[in-house]
């Protein structure tokens, strides 16, 4: 924001854990916040979960209890790590994604992707150039 960019994306899940700290930032740099809030059904957020955790570019420090630089693991689904599906819930609910917004709150359901339209979205956001 103190480069003065003109307009700034985050992909983070945020929670009211940040919500002071980015509503102080967007205060002090006059920034205008929208919130874009996916949501989707828990079932189809495990499914994802369950997949990405086990695919090869997945980073071992989020499916390991320890990680050195260079450790390798062939076989994804033998870490020892792996959140589980209770774990998964609780986070979720205990963060309250689907709660937080900071804004003008736009919100999509993302349980199949091929049924989203983003066509009113993306001509609210040309209206902000």
């Amino acid at each position: 924001m103190a480069a003065g960019k003109r307009f700034i994306l985050s992909e983070y899940p945020f929670s009211n854990k940040q919500r002071s700290n980015l509503e102080s930032l967007a205060n002090k740099y006059s920034y205008k916040v929208i919130t874009i809030r996916l949501v989707a059904d828990f079932d189809a957020l495990w499914a994802r979960r369950k997949v990405r955790d086990i695919e090869n570019d997945r980073h071992l420090s989020h499916i390991m209890s320890h990680y050195h630089f260079g450790d390798v693991l062939e076989d994804r689904s033998k870490a020892d790590s792996l959140i589980t599906e209770e774990e998964f819930r609780n986070i979720i609910e205990a963060r309250q994604y689907n709660e937080f917004s900071l804004g003008e709150l736009h919100e999509y359901d993302v349980s199949d992707f091929s049924k989203v339209d983003y066509t009113d979205l993306l001509e609210k956001l040309r209206e902000l150039s």
